[in-house]
């Protein structure tokens, strides 16, 4: 998936957004 093709615009936001939902529901640990 690459979130770059969303919003090329802002990556970063969609960067902190998708480790943001890693951390809180989509840890595989």
């Amino acid at each position: 998936m690459d979130l770059s093709q969303l919003t090329p615009r802002r990556p970063y936001l969609l960067r902190a957004f998708y480790e943001w939902l890693l951390d809180n529901q989509l840890t595989p640990h």
